[in-house]
């Protein structure tokens, strides 16, 4: 798989928690992220300033906090901060609530496998057929993906992430296929309206 990064969520305000829940239960966040095949954390912060997470913690996985100037707007605008600063490096995200100290890592691994690496690996297991058809004639690679992988919603990170680094991944594979000269059917983009 590609590199994975995670972003956290972590820019609210804790009003209804009545004191800066993000201080108590990140670090317990951060360190199942820590047991996952992660390459890069982003804590996203807003209304309170948070410390930049141990290396210990994170066993050796790189990761910064970055400020959300427009937190206020809610995690819609959180997200916007955290994938903004991604590396073009990046292949995916998954996105995680800073109050989830539950989050198993096996949940973020098994969602990933299913819903990005399992497109991955069938079109890597057909793309040598596929090829061998269109020299006779053509064929099509048609890869259908949820609209999750373009719309973010709570409490669905991980599944959304996924769905957006399989978008990216059927994206690649068309311009690939259309610079060898085949076809290939790519998701449409979303339509504003």
């Amino acid at each position: 798989m590609g590199k994975v990064a995670a972003i956290v969520l972590a820019a609210g305000e804790a009003s209804r928690f009545g004191s800066p829940k993000q201080h108590l239960l990140l670090p317990a966040v951060l360190e199942r992220l820590g047991r996952t095949a992660i390459d890069e954390i982003v804590v996203v912060q807003g209304a309170h300033r948070l410390e930049s997470p141990s290396n210990s913690l994170l066993q050796g996985i790189p990761a910064r906090v970055v400020h959300c100037k427009e937190w206020e707007l809610g995690p819609g605008a959180s997200l916007r901060c955290g994938l903004s600063v991604l590396g073009e490096d990046i292949d995916a995200a998954v996105v995680v609530l800073a109050d989830g100290p539950n989050l198993a890592p096996a949940t973020v691994e098994r969602v990933l496998e299913t819903n990005y690496l399992g497109g991955v690996w069938c079109s890597r297991a057909f793309l040598p057929g596929l090829r061998a058809a269109a020299a006779s004639g053509g064929s099509h690679v048609v890869n259908v993906v949820s609209i999750a992988g373009t719309v973010a919603f709570a409490p669905a990170g991980p599944y959304a992430a996924a769905k957006h680094a399989q978008l990216a991944f059927s994206r690649s594979l068309a311009a690939t296929l259309r610079a060898e000269g085949r076809r290939r059917r790519a998701p449409p983009r979303p339509r504003a309206g």
